[in-house]
C-alpha cells in the first residue's frame, strides 16, 4: 500500500444557521486540510500521483476558501465534504481521505474527517472499514 500525503490551510468565517449558542453568529477559524491518496501499485512514472498535481490542486481550492464566507448548511464536517467532492471532480482518485483541523477559541479541537472509495472497487469497501475505525485521536496518528 502506498500513501500521499499533502497539508495546507485557510482562514475563513462561517456560522452555524439552525445552532442556539454563540456559533450562530459569524466567526473564523485558520482551517488545517490534510489530504491522503492511496494507492496499491503505483503509475508509470512510480507513483501514486505526482506530488505537484496534488499539491497545487489543493492549494488553489483552499485559496478559493481563503478570507471567505463559507455558507454551509450545518456543520464543519458539510465544509469538509465540501473540499473532498471538489478534489475528487478534480483528481478523480480511487481513494481519498480528508481530515480539516482547528482550533476554535477555548482550545477544543474539531477535526472534522471523511473518506471516499471508488464506487465499485474494492477502494469504496477499504473507505468504509477505515472511516469504521478512524483514530479518535489525531495528535496520535499511527492507523494508517
Amino acid at each position: 500500500m502506498y500513501v500521499i500525503t499533502t497539508e495546507a490551510s485557510f482562514d475563513a468565517a462561517h456560522f452555524l444557521k439552525d445552532y442556539p449558542g454563540k456559533c450562530h453568529n459569524i466567526h473564523g477559524h485558520r482551517w488545517k486540510v490534510q489530504v491522503s491518496l492511496q494507492a496499491e501499485t503505483l503509475g508509470a512514472e512510480g507513483m501514486v500521483i505526482d506530488f505537484g498535481i496534488i499539491k497545487k490542486d489543493l492549494k488553489a481550492l483552499c485559496e478559493t476558501f481563503d478570507h471567505t464566507l463559507i455558507i454551509e448548511e450545518g456543520s464543519h464536517e458539510d465544509c469538509t465534504n465540501i473540499i473532498m467532492n471538489d478534489l475528487i471532480a478534480l483528481m478523480d482518485p480511487k481513494y481519498i481521505e480528508v481530515w480539516a483541523k482547528f482550533t476554535p477559541r477555548g482550545g477544543l479541537s474539531i477535526d472534522p474527517y471523511c473518506n471516499y472509495g471508488k464506487p465499485g472497487t474494492r477502494w469504496q469497501e477499504a473507505a468504509w472499514e477505515r472511516l469504521k475505525n478512524h483514530d479518535l485521536y489525531p495528535e496520535k496518528i499511527d492507523n494508517r
